[in-house]
């Protein structure tokens, strides 16, 4: 099952190498780790816009393409974040496009006649499967390709 929420929420942690000042009016001395808890960040209504709801058009510009990676610190930020970022992305686009080349993905004829889901959702069936609407179930059959 892949959940919209963690439910262990993550944490950057960062050493200062020169003492800096946050804000203008916080002084952080040279060597102090700083914690930035990233929900607290994401879900920060000076930050974003209704920040609790699931609306992942958010993280794109007007061009459709991805805005600065500040706005999304599942990998941390600068030149420290996770080494590993770009690896998992990777691995993510490859792990679902081989389930969508080896099954056929198909919503459910009894949970679309049970919670009526309009044609309008059936467009995109993988954001779906990915991102349910966050007060009901989803049912997906998986058939295994020929």
């Amino acid at each position: 099952m892949i959940k919209r929420h963690c439910e262990n929420p993550a944490s950057t942690i960062q050493v200062i190498l020169r003492e800096t000042v946050i804000g203008g009016r916080i002084r952080v001395p040279e060597g102090v780790s700083v914690v930035t808890p990233v929900h607290a960040v994401m879900w920060n209504e000076e930050n974003y816009e209704r920040p609790k709801e699931f609306i992942p058009e958010r993280f794109l510009g007007n061009n459709g393409k991805a805005v600065s990676s500040a706005t999304y610190l599942s990998f941390g930020i600068g030149p420290r974040n996770c080494a590993g970022a770009r690896f998992a992305e990777m691995e993510f686009k490859t792990v679902i496009a081989s389930i969508i080349r080896r099954f056929e993905l198909a919503l459910d004829p009894a949970h679309l006649k049970e919670k009526k889901i309009c044609q309008e959702e059936l467009k995109t069936v993988t954001t779906h499967v990915l991102h349910g609407p966050m007060d009901s179930e989803l049912f997906v059959r998986v058939i295994e390709r020929e």
